[in-house]
């Protein structure tokens, strides 16, 4: 058994953009070539901003048909910045056009404790995670997080919990041992069998056993996690240990998207909310 502290999370995807369709798209609408040129080169990551910003973008700019000045009769300019213009975005509040870019997130050495509160946040979000009732737990790890915050009572709980947990998990996998030789579990070859008893091992198993998480949400369902459950007043501390590693990618991959967070003794804060 291994007692995890920190958890381990990898961006494995992120929404891509098509360059030759965004601007025969464009063209179609009337826009200039430059225009169209503008906008399709900024679908190439390794050359602008993120092609999930761009197609924000995109689908704000199509509301209003504000590629360019004169391509609507009622604009006659028209935000240049990227920056400028996401920033534009977040102040008036119009969300709606985030959910067009998604960000997947593997999440490995974490506890049911955490999946359990992370699927709470439905909207915008999908979720895969391990299967207890088909994965068995003949031996398991634990996670018991540690805040940065720790107060001296805490680390002693820590140091406690440490032991304790020890004990239990040592207990429940020399019980589960001894149960499978007492049911042959080893000759077993029907899988429906396997099944229907790992399905009843796994209520044995305490909350804070290590498992993964896939999960996959819109940009607008992102910022929305990242201030609840980043928040180290009132969230999960394991919760808020995920949303540190989830925060920092997320600044990086969309700038502009999370251009209004910062990163506080409090957790992470930002300047527009539920937009």
């Amino acid at each position: 058994m291994k007692i995890h502290r920190e958890p381990k999370v990898f961006m494995i995807a992120a929404t891509e953009v098509y360059q030759s369709a965004v601007f025969s798209w464009l063209e179609s609408l009337g826009a200039s070539q430059e225009t169209a040129t503008i906008f399709a080169k900024r679908c190439n990551s390794n050359e602008y901003d993120s092609p999930g910003e761009t197609l924000i973008e995109l689908g704000g700019r199509r509301c209003y048909k504000s590629f360019e000045p004169g391509l609507n009769a009622n604009v006659t300019k028209v935000r240049e910045d990227p920056l400028e213009y996401m920033r534009n975005v977040l102040k008036s509040g119009h969300g709606s056009i985030l959910e067009h870019t998604s960000v997947t997130f593997a999440i490995e050495n974490v506890s049911r404790v955490f999946t359990h509160e992370i699927v709470r946040n439905r909207a915008g979000m999908a979720f895969s995670q391990e299967s207890q009732r088909y994965v068995r737990l003949d031996d398991f790890d634990m996670v018991i997080p540690i805040s940065d915050h720790d107060n001296k009572s805490s680390s002693d709980f820590t140091k406690i919990s440490d032991k304790l947990v020890e004990k239990i998990v040592n207990f429940i996998q020399n019980e589960l041992a001894l149960s499978g030789e007492m049911l042959h579990l080893k000759e077993m070859t029907s899988f429906s069998d396997k099944k229907k008893l790992t399905s009843s091992i796994r209520r044995l198993i305490p909350n804070g056993v290590s498992t993964g998480i896939i999960i996959t949400g819109n940009l607008r369902a992102w910022r929305h996690v990242l201030e609840q459950r980043g928040n180290a007043i009132h969230a999960e501390i394991e919760c808020v240990n995920v949303m540190n590693q989830i925060g920092h990618m997320l600044l990086g991959k969309y700038p502009n998207i999370f251009d209004d967070f910062r990163q506080t003794d409090n957790g992470w804060e930002c300047q527009y909310h539920k937009v």
